[in-house]
């Protein structure tokens, strides 16, 4: 595969070596520019309204976002829980530890 920061250089490589079109790459594709679309008509106008005008989102930026509203709900969700740890160590050699009281 031949990466290169200049798109003149890449049509021109890519002329100077054709190859066979690859059929389920070609599928693939489409499939995400379709979720793209889908996820994005979506989720858009609701990023847009609500963070920034003019923002869009696609497959990446779905995934993230829903990773972040899941993470808030578990810290929204959090109950503070008091607890305790005690060690003790007797005459230099036993080490103890009260695990429940």
């Amino acid at each position: 595969m031949f990466f290169t920061k200049s798109p003149k250089n890449a049509i021109t490589h890519a002329l100077e070596n054709p190859r066979i079109l690859d059929e389920s790459s070609i599928n693939a594709q489409q499939a995400r520019r379709l979720l793209d679309r889908i996820v994005g008509y979506k989720l858009s106008p609701l990023l847009s309204s609500k963070i920034q005008k003019g923002l869009s989102a696609g497959r990446v930026q779905s995934s993230t976002l829903k990773i972040v509203v899941d993470r808030e709900k578990e810290i929204r969700a959090f109950k503070e829980e008091e607890f305790w740890s005690i060690d003790a160590l007797f005459n230099k050699t036993i080490e103890a530890s009260l695990v429940e009281f």
